[in-house]
Parts: C-alpha cells; sequence; structure tokens
C-alpha cells in the first residue's frame, strides 16, 4: 500500500490521469466559445481523443492489476544462479539426492574385543531413528568365547553376460597361515555358465597378518548372535544378480545359499532389520576391511573370459560389423540386419538391431522403407488393444520400446494410433518402456498438428490425477518440457510448487493413499519459469540447465536447437560458452551437459557416434 500512495506512487496517479483529465476539463472550457453550430463536431473529437485517453489509461494501469502482472526476466543473474534455481527444490526424499552415507568402522575396531567390535560397528552404521527405536545385543552368556581359527565364504553371482561374472572371496584365520582367497571374474564377451564357474573357483590367495585375520573372523562369528529389539523397519532393495550370494561360517552349521548383500547403514532408507542379509553385507565390508591391513593392495579382477567370443555368427554381426559406406554395402547390411530382428532366436538382441537400424544421433541415416514395415509390425504385433501391451517377458517390452522409438524419431505417423492405444490400455503391471511410449507418441504429436489435440487431452487426463496416473510425475512434467505443449500451462500453474522452499512429496507408490491431497510439485515450477522468461538467450540457458538435469533416456529435446538457430550469433556464441561452463560444473546426481551439446552441435553429436 505504501507503494500505491508514497509519492512515487501519485507521481505515476497523475502521469497517467493527465490526458484524460485534460480532455474532460477541455469540455468545460471550449463549451462556452465554440459556436453552437460546431458544437456537434467538436463533441465527436473530443469523445474520440476521449476513447484514446481512456484505452491508454487502462493498459498504462495494466501491470499493477491482479494476475496481469509481465513476467520477470531473470537475464540479469549470473550462470551458477540460474544453475541453483533450476536445480533447487527441497523433497521428501532430500537424502536420495545426496552422496550416501558409507559404511564404516567404528574407531579402536581393530583393538576392540570381538564381541564389543560387533556391536560397535552395528551401532556405528546405524542412522540416529533407529537408535532410538531398536536396540542390539549378544545374549550368549559372557564366558562364551569364539573359535580361534575359521572360515568365512561368500560367494557372489553374476548376470552370465557382464560385466561382471561373478566372484568368490574366503578369509580364513589360521594363525600363520592366515590368508584371503578370492576372484572377481570380468566378462567381455560371451563365456558358458562351466567357463564362469570354473574361473570363480580359480581363486588367488593372499597372506593375511595372524591377528587381523583371527579379529576379523570372530567378529563375524559374532555377529551372527546379534538380537535384535523394537521396531525394526524392513525396506526392499533393488536386487541385481551381483548382490545375490552365498554366505557361510566354519566351524558350525551356518550357511545361507541366497543372500541379497546389504552393507548400508541400518536406517529408514535401506532398513532396519540385522537379517541374514545385513550379516552377509558386513562381512563382506570386514573382509575388504582386513584386506586393506595387507602392505599392498590385491587385484580387483582374477580372470576376464569371452573378449571376442559370441555365441553365433548373427550376434556377433551385431556388434562387430562395421558402418557400410557404399551403396551397395548399406544394402547388404540393413538386409541381413532385418534378417536378425525378425527371427525368433535372436528375439534377445532384437533392441541392438533396432539401434543399429536407427541410431539416435542420426535415426534417418538409412532411408529404407523396409526399416519402417519392419519396426510396424513389431508395434502391430505388441501394441494392440487386444494385446495389452505385450510385456510378459522383459526382452519383448524393451524391443517394443526401441521400435516406438524409432518409429516417432523416423516421422512414422502410422505408429502414432497405436501408441495411443497402448497408452490408454496400459496397467501398473506393466510399465516397462511405458516411458519411451508416451514420449514416442508426444514427439510425433509435437511434430504434426493434426495429432496434437488427442496427445494433449492424454496428458491433460494424467496431469489431473497424478496419483492415479500409470507415468511417473516426472515423466509427465518432462514430456510436457521437452514436447513444448504450452497449451497445458493452467494445469502446470495448479501443480507448480510456490518456491524452492515449500516440500514435495513424491510418490512412495501408484496411487499412495499416505501422501497428502494437493501436492505440490518443483518440475512445474522450473518449466513455468522457462516458458515465461521473455529474454531468449536467458530462457535457452534455464532450459539448458532443465535438460541437462534430466534423466530423460530419449533423445535431446528439439526445441533447443529450434531456439539456438533463432538467436543472434552474438547470443550463440554466449551460449557456446555457457555450454563450456556447463560442462565444468561437477555435480553429485543426474548431470548431463553433453546432451545440451548434442542438441545444439553437429560435430559434438557426430562423436557421440
Amino acid at each position: 500500500m505504501t507503494d500505491l500512495f508514497g509519492v512515487e506512487g501519485i507521481l505515476c496517479a497523475i502521469a497517467v490521469l493527465y490526458r484524460p483529465l485534460r480532455v474532460i476539463l477541455s469540455l468545460f472550457v471550449n463549451a462556452v466559445t465554440v459556436p453552437r453550430a460546431s458544437i456537434a463536431s467538436w463533441l465527436q473529437s473530443q469523445c474520440s481523443a476521449l476513447r484514446v485517453a481512456v484505452v491508454f489509461t487502462v493498459f498504462a494501469t495494466a501491470p499493477v492489476s491482479v494476475g496481469a502482472e509481465p513476467p520477470i526476466s531473470l537475464a540479469g543473474r549470473s550462470n551458477q544462479e540460474l544453475l541453483e534455481i533450476i536445480r533447487a527444490g527441497r523433497t521428501d526424499r532430500d537424502e536420495y539426492l545426496l552422496p550416501k552415507k558409507q559404511t564404516a568402522l567404528p574407531p579402536d575396531f581393530w583393538t576392540l574385543p570381538p564381541r564389543e567390535a560387533a556391536l560397535a560397528l552395528i551401532r556405528t552404521n546405524c542412522s540416529e531413528e533407529t537408535k532410538q527405536r531398536v536396540s542390539f545385543s549378544i545374549p550368549d552368556p559372557l564366558s562364551k568365547q569364539a573359535p580361534a581359527a575359521g572360515e568365512v565364504g561368500i560367494r557372489w553371482k553374476g548376470t552370465g553376460s557382464g560385466p561382471m561374472g561373478g566372484g568368490l572371496t574366503i578369509l580364513r584365520a589360521a594363525g600363520e597361515k592366515s590368508q584371503l582367497a578370492y576372484s572377481a571374474v570380468e566378462l567381455e564377451g560371451e563365456a558358458t555358465q562351466k567357463q564362469i564357474r570354473a574361473a570363480v573357483n580359480r581363486t588367488r590367495s593372499v597372506p593375511l597378518p595372524p591377528d587381523v585375520a583371527r579379529h576379523a573372523f570372530q567378529v563375524i562369528w559374532w555377529l551372527a548372535r546379534v538380537r535384535t529389539a523394537g521396531e525394526a523397519q524392513r525396506r526392499s532393495v533393488f536386487v541385481t544378480h551381483e548382490t545375490r550370494a552365498a554366505f557361510w561360517i566354519k566351524p558350525g552349521t551356518l550357511r545361507h545359499e541366497d543372500v541379497t548383500l546389504r552393507r548400508a547403514e541400518l536406517g529408514d532408507e535401506y532398513g532396519e532389520e540385522f537379517d541374514a542379509d545385513r550379516h552377509a553385507g558386513f562381512a563382506d565390508f570386514i573382509i575388504q576391511e582386513a584386506a586393506k591391513q595387507r602392505p599392498e593392495a590385491i587385484e580387483r579382477v582374477t580372470e576376464s573370459l569371452g573378449a571376442g567370443v559370441y555365441p553365433d555368427a548373427g550376434f556377433k554381426f551385431l556388434r562387430t560389423r562395421q558402418q557400410p559406406k557404399s551403396k551397395e554395402d548399406v544394402d547388404a547390411w540393413v538386409a541381413e540386419t532385418l534378417q536378425i530382428l525378425t527371427t525368433e532366436k535372436y528375439r534377445s538382441w532384437q533392441s541392438i538391431a533396432i539401434g543399429n537400424l536407427v541410431p539416435w544421433q542420426e535415426p534417418r541415416r538409412y532411408p529404407d522403407r523396409r526399416i519402417d514395415e519392419a519396426l510396424l509390425e513389431i508395434a502391430r504385433q505388441n501394441l494392440s488393444g487386444s494385446h495389452r501391451f505385450q510385456t510378459g517377458k522383459e526382452e519383448s517390452a524393451f524391443t517394443t520400446a526401441a521400435a516406438a522409438r524409432a518409429l516417432a524419431s523416423r516421422d512414422q505417423l502410422e505408429a502414432f494410433p497405436m501408441l495411443m492405444t497402448a497408452l490408454r490400455v496400459m496397467c501398473d503391471s506393466n510399465r516397462i518402456g511405458s516411458d519411451d511410449l508416451i514420449s514416442a507418441a508426444a514427439l510425433l504429436a509435437s511434430r504434426h498438428p493434426q495429432l496434437r489435440p488427442e496427445m494433449l487431452a492424454y496428458l491433460r487426463a494424467q496431469l489431473s490425477d497424478v496419483a492415479g496416473s500409470d507415468h511417473s510425475t516426472w515423466t509427465l512434467f518432462d514430456t510436457v518440457w521437452r514436447f513444448d505443449f504450452r497449451e497445458l500451462k493452467p494445469l502446470l500453474e495448479e501443480l507448480a510448487t510456490a518456491s524452492a522452499d515449500e516440500l514435495e512429496y513424491q510418490l512412495a507408490s501408484r496411487g499412495d493413499p499416505l501422501l497428502p491431497r494437493g501436492r505440490r510439485f518443483h518440475a512445474p515450477r522450473k518449466i513455468l519459469l522457462a516458458w515465461n522468461e521473455p529474454n531468449p538467450l536467458t530462457k535457452l540457458k534455464l532450459d539448458a540447465i532443465y535438460e541437462a538435469s534430466s534423466t530423460a533416456g530419449f533423445q535431446p529435446a528439439e526445441l533447443l536447437r529450434r531456439d539456438f538457430e533463432a538467436l543472434p550469433q552474438d547470443d550463440q556464441q554466449s551460449f557456446r560458452a555457457f555450454v563450456e561452463w556447463m560442462k565444468a560444473q561437477t555435480l553429485p546426481y543426474n548431470w548431463s551437459p553433453h546432451r545440451v551439446e548434442w542438441a545444439i552441435s553437429p560435430e559434438a553429436l557426430a562423436a557421440a557416434r
């Protein structure tokens, strides 16, 4: 209110109202002197002037009217400030964006009595909340002693197809003969399970200091006797083959054939239970720390298998055949790749064949109609409404997603109805590849106005019920931004946080009833900042930071190239310098400025091949 009624406000009001007041005053002054015969024409001219003055007044006062404020430009902000604006935002899962707390040894671990060291190790690696909720103890009699010699073994399992095939770690506490036997098998190509098992069993052995080996073994032995009291919370973890293992301790009967190596802190994020999985994970950690007590470091990989070995000629062709150069070579290469793509025995490798035929850097490199026909046939088989987007097998889903991306990037309009049908019948149990489907459909709709209304209707329905959507909120917002669907701006305004300080509640699962209603998200606020930015160079910088901060698996946003090419030469140079500045920034979470470089630089895109 002080701005309205202060000196500046009064001067502003006088300036704004000066012209209409002058016209009104002249009506009274001139009415006395103007002849009656001229009054009609004089009034008409003055009314016209009055109308112009009123229009001027309305537009002059518009900026102070509610809802009519012009966008505030960020053009004066530094690069660092723009970076912080786009990447800022509090969430209820901020810990995921921060460097993880590493499992650590307690102070004096190697000199504490083994029983005390076992409990100290657990308590050191507990969150404060867990310490308040759960207690850990070893209820065995104090007179009980751990064996002076023994063995701890961990055999972890690889995928069988790379990059690691498996490994074995055995700590043997045997006085002066204490040792660590270990293997870690790396796969550089195809190898049979028999070959992998044989390589894993070919362990290398290195001596360990007797006191270190005995202490490590006894601590692990005592960890098997830890008991908990309280309300420990369990959390599921993402499991890979490399985290699955067999675990045993000798002497005794402790043996687990299938555990998940969980070395992380006991807390809300990874669970608070000290069970067989945690025991095996902490044992693995202790053994690695024991190895560090040696004067020399041990080699990480003991053997590599499969270099230059392929299961058959078809897979070797996909992996090793050089890019064809002449027209004759191209025709033969495309025909051979299509043969592999359409052969059932190569079903697991179809996505590789699609990537070769339709490279993301140059999707129309091979303008062969046979490629499009083969991709459309995959789409017809897997995206029809009656089949409900076949995802019974992951390999089928990934192939379908790769075909959808390729068809959209090659601008095949025939794929759009199939993509939309698949999106509408999609259910929560078959979300593999769904991000690729919505991105492929949106890319086609962004290029063809006749497809836009249907895509907008779908996105509008998803954004109107983000909790019930089959897509993650990040996917929805990224799709709206990446393909420039500004018609959805009102919905984004409803979903946007007011500032970076407002807490964003992320979905734990689809339709989670525990989350507060009317949730707001940071991504829409950032998108709106870019959309509302009146300065073209600054807008492009905001978009570039948004792109570099994304985890999109789709091709770089076309709007970056389009807006870059519209800049004057001087601003283009400034933006190139900005991209170099971005590449020099080291950020801890999903930071890929090369995506921006690929979007604006044909040279960088070619180098990415």
